[in-house]
């Protein structure tokens, strides 16, 4: 996981406006299974401009969005981040990430962070 934050960094070092790296980097600190590597203001940082790059109309940053506030403890802002993305995947016909961002907000209306589960140890 270090090592692909790092590379997320060095590519927005580049470009500060890749909306694909900002929400990946985001996603990475607000769901990680290491708990070295969340950083939930960061992740908010960075998911909001993403979500605000792409309007607020796309699901899969929004439920990034949501992530991170909840990994900053922020579950008042992430529940109707979660709630948007939700409606947009349903919009869209994504039935597979609707019920992923269902399930994310239950944890979220729960006063629960997503965590990822965390990577095997060779």
């Amino acid at each position: 996981y270090a090592e692909a934050v790092e590379s997320y960094r060095k590519a927005l070092a580049l470009d500060a406006g890749l909306v694909t790296v900002l929400n990946n980097l985001a996603w990475v600190l607000a769901t990680c299974g290491e708990a070295s590597v969340r950083d939930g203001a960061r992740a908010v940082e960075l998911a909001g401009k993403s979500n605000e790059i792409a309007g607020g109309k796309d699901a899969g940053i929004l439920d990034t969005l949501a992530a991170a506030y909840a990994e900053a403890g922020r579950f008042s802002d992430a529940v109707p981040a979660a709630e948007a993305a939700l409606a947009l995947a349903q919009e869209a016909g994504q039935a597979a990430q609707a019920q992923r961002i269902q399930a994310r907000l239950q944890l979220y209306q729960a006063g629960r962070p997503y965590r990822q589960a965390p990577a095997p140890r060779p």
